[in-house]
Formats: C-alpha cells, sequence, structure tokens
C-alpha cells in the first residue's frame, strides 16, 4: 500500500507538476527534472536549503523577500 500519495513513495515529484512522482507508473512523463516530495522528503528539502547568510545581503528589504521566496517554494 502506498503511503505518500503525492510522490507513490518515490521521495520525488515533478519540478513542474509538484502534484505527480517523478516516476513509476503514475509519474509525470514532461521530461522536468524531480523535485524531493514536500510531504514525505522534507528533509531533504530543508537539507538543501542553506541558512540564510546576513553578511551576503545588502539590506533587509533583500532579506525579507529571499524569506518569502523560499516560504513560497515550501508551501
Amino acid at each position: 500500500m502506498t503511503t505518500c500519495l503525492r510522490c507513490d513513495d518515490t521521495g520525488f515529484v515533478c519540478e513542474a507538476h509538484t502534484s505527480l512522482p517523478w516516476s513509476g507508473p503514475r509519474g509525470c512523463r514532461c521530461g522536468a527534472a524531480g523535485d524531493p516530495c514536500p510531504i514525505c522528503n522534507r528533509a531533504l528539502i530543508e537539507a538543501e536549503t542553506p541558512a540564510i547568510d546576513p553578511a551576503e545581503l545588502e539590506d533587509v528589504e533583500d532579506a525579507l523577500a529571499e524569506l518569502a521566496a523560499r516560504h513560497r517554494r515550501r508551501h
């Protein structure tokens, strides 16, 4: 029985169509790259997202924009 309905337990979804598994019988065939499944592969997502280094940002607006972009990608 499949435990993750989004990725069919493969751990990856289609980058372009995130509601479809990247591989397997229901896997997306569009040819886009795979992304970690936001449901069951969160550890990989969090490991790939480095902490923001304040020294690399010029001002607070850049920092807030970067945090907002990361939040949108996760949800």
